[in-house]
This record gives C-alpha cells, sequence and structure tokens, in this order.
C-alpha cells in the first residue's frame, strides 16, 4: 500500500453527491486520474450501507497500492481491511477511533482553524484537513477562514496538512506546492 507520506492527491467520494452505483466508477476514473488516496463519506448512510460500499471500493483501491479512507465511522475499518477513517471536529477522538479500529490505521481530521489543526496534531493525527477556504456545500454551516497569510501552509507540521484543491488561490500556491506536508485534495460532485 502507498504510504502516506508519498500520497500528494486526496479525493473524495460524496455519496451526498454521487449515487451509490456509480462510486466504483469514479473511484475508477480517479485512480486512473492519479489519485493517491481515496475516502468515501456518506454522512447519511447506514454503517451497514458503508461497509458493503467500502468493501467493494477497497478491491479496486488495493489492486493500485491506493489508500482507502472512510468518514466518520471507525467501526466500518473492524470489518473492512480498509487503510483508514477521518473524523471531524465533533466525531471521536483520535485515540478512541484507533482503539474502535482495533489495529493500525491512519486517522485524519478535519479542522477549520490553526488552533484546530495545532490540536489534531497534538492528538495524533497522521493528516489533517484544513479549511473550508471557500464557501462548499459540502460544509454549509461551516464559515470559510480568513488567512491574511501563508501562515496555515509554512506551519512546521509533523503529520501530513492537506487543503481543497479548489481552495488554493495563486497567493498561497507557492507557499503550498513546495512543501513537504502538503497533501491536495478534491471532491466529486
Amino acid at each position: 500500500m502507498r504510504p502516506l507520506r508519498d500520497c500528494r492527491l486526496y479525493g473524495i467520494v460524496d455519496l451526498g453527491y454521487v449515487e451509490r452505483g456509480d462510486a466504483a466508477r469514479i473511484v475508477e476514473q480517479m485512480i486512473e486520474g492519479g489519485v493517491d488516496l481515496i475516502q468515501l463519506r456518506g454522512k447519511n448512510k447506514s454503517i451497514d450501507e458503508l461497509v458493503d460500499l467500502a468493501a467493494e471500493l477497497h478491491e479496486l483501491t488495493a489492486k493500485s497500492s491506493i489508500p482507502l479512507i472512510v468518514n466518520d465511522y471507525a467501526e466500518i475499518a473492524t470489518r473492512v481491511s480498509l487503510e483508514g477513517v477521518h473524523v471531524g471536529q465533533n466525531d471521536d477522538p483520535i485515540e478512541i477511533v484507533r482503539q474502535k479500529a482495533a489495529r493500525d490505521i491512519l486517522v485524519g481530521k478535519s479542522t477549520h482553524s490553526l488552533e484546530q489543526a495545532r490540536a489534531a496534531q497534538r492528538e495524533g493525527a497522521d493528516y489533517i484537513g484544513f479549511g473550508p477556504i471557500f464557501a462548499t456545500p459540502t460544509k454549509p454551516d461551516t464559515r470559510p477562514l480568513v488567512l491574511k497569510t501563508s501562515d496555515a501552509f509554512t506551519q512546521k507540521w509533523t503529520c501530513r496538512f492537506s487543503v481543497s484543491a479548489a481552495s488554493i488561490s495563486t497567493r498561497y500556491r507557492a507557499c503550498l506546492m513546495p512543501a513537504q506536508s502538503a497533501l491536495l485534495w478534491f471532491q466529486r460532485y
């Protein structure tokens, strides 16, 4: 499996926008397009529905050595040999996620400020999702971050730091692109 340190492009398959029947085809397209890591997001789906789909998608990602991450539910990692779980600010703490998974997995955490990003790093996140930088339909209750400088991109991070590819303005690209810890993500709408 591709190690997280080698991943640069993080794709998200969000079942709020992608029909379940199209998910495998979209994952195949993401793999062909060069995605290094894929997250399955199904906010309003049952764990059983997500387990079935995660198992199907993991067959595709494993063939290409691409890690599969599932959003929110560490319990899925006990039933499917996926590589990680991504949690939000209101989900289980990272330590609990690792306990629930009952095996060594990647754990990422969404953050919406530099303070939350630093806290996630202290908590032991393998990578941090940072944003949104701009308004997004996937986070309707979250205000976009206002960054006066490129502080978020030039901090010394001990874990991977990810930001939406759509959120990167020309102002920040020069700071982010050479960063060893940078992991860009995009979401299929």
